[in-house]
């Protein structure tokens, strides 16, 4: 049994299915591309233990063809470095391989017939709706980032509400929100968990095509251009989750603005030697005064003029936590507002349209050991 794809387009594609799966692994599923035909028509499949992405090759395929897998890394690999304007792939049942290539260059890959995949359990509910692949697009990003295993809930939030869809994510350093208009198909309300690693495959996914929600009792199936995505949902009451949006209206200490490139250079300054460590910002004057330490190596201070400010006031935060949300922004002015979080701490958060991100104070052990 042969197909013959067009070697650019069998690299995005593989390229794409690789997303999916678990590529550290070998010999198992979790690693391989599944190829499959329905209603004539040839579909890859991948899967991980997040979710399970099926891609329509638009190829057509004779009816008797033969459901088949072989190993995602090797057939992948091959591809990318193969040089001929049509990649030809032969699956051999008898033998069990795959052969890729042509005559003058190829590639054996172990295969079988397919039957170790076993497809994600996806039990409808009556609810579907559209929306925008941008717009979703953005909500993950701005928020994917805040969320990790040191957090008690290692996913995003979406909650869609009144024609708006907002994102949520924090972990015990940060917290991001993602507020977007998407319109009046937007359900009058529904929220899900998506896992991190299930969202950064999303951002890396998506594209500028309507995406079609539909939800099960614990996935949720997302299909946009050749694209279907059944995704695993975390489990949690939704009542437990805490409620971000007060953090966001704590009240101002201070307030300021400064110039990206001029704030990014004091920052790399600071990081020669508290990259992996907290720095200390005090608004005064309006000037802000960058500080980093390290016991054992010594100290950076880097002053910066202000474009505008309001009241003074004094963070400490993490200085990677500052140089990952700076970098998801592209205005060259930024806003940020000095929060009074409880009596004696203060989070720095920044103001960016849609887009707010908190950084909760951090108290150095040497400071204060039994905090």
């Amino acid at each position: 049994m042969k197909i013959t794809i067009d070697t650019g387009v069998a690299n995005q594609i593989f390229k794409k299915a690789k997303l999916t799966c678990n590529t550290a692994l070998k010999g198992t599923a979790d690693s391989e591309f599944n190829f499959f035909a329905q209603d004539g028509k040839l579909y890859l499949q991948t899967i991980n233990d997040y979710c399970q992405q099926i891609i329509d090759t638009e190829l057509s395929v004779p009816e008797d063809f033969e459901t088949f897998s072989c190993e995602a890394n090797l057939a992948s690999d091959f591809t990318s470095i193969y040089t001929a304007d049509k990649l030809n792939l032969v699956y051999s049942a008898d033998n069990s391989v795959v052969h890729l290539g042509d005559k003058q260059t190829k590639c054996v890959v172990l295969a079988n017939d397919g039957s170790d995949f076993i497809p994600f359990n996806f039990i409808p509910k009556p609810v579907t709706f559209d929306v925008p692949g941008n717009s979703l697009w953005h909500a993950l990003n701005y928020t994917a980032f805040s969320t990790s295993k040191e957090s008690m809930i290692n996913a995003v939030y979406l909650n869609f509400d009144s024609s708006y869809l907002t994102a949520y994510s924090f972990d015990d350093r940060r917290m991001s929100r993602f507020r977007i208009k998407i319109g009046d198909n937007c359900p009058e309300f529904e929220s899900f968990f998506v896992p991190k690693e299930t969202a950064e495959i999303l951002i890396n996914l998506l594209q500028d095509y309507t995406v079609t929600f539909q939800v099960g009792q614990r996935h949720l199936k997302l299909s946009w251009k050749n694209t279907t995505l059944i995704l695993s949902l975390v489990q949690i009451d939704k009542k437990s989750y805490p409620d971000l949006n007060k953090f966001f209206r704590k009240d101002d200490v201070a307030s300021f603005s400064a110039n990206k490139s001029e704030m990014m250079k004091a920052l790399k300054l600071a990081g020669l030697v508290a990259k992996n460590s907290f720095i200390n910002i005090e608004l005064k004057d309006s000037k802000l005064i960058f500080t980093g330490s390290d016991k054992e190596r010594g100290s950076t201070q880097n002053k910066i003029d202000c474009i505008s400010s309001e009241n003074n006031g004094e963070v400490q935060v993490l200085h990677k936590d500052l140089m990952d949300c700076i970098g998801k922004v592209s205005d060259e002015e930024l806003s940020f507002k000095i929060k009074q979080i409880d009596d004696e701490k203060l989070s720095l958060c920044l103001m960016c349209g849609n887009f707010n991100h908190l950084l909760m104070p951090i108290v150095s052990k040497e400071d204060n050991e039994e905090d």
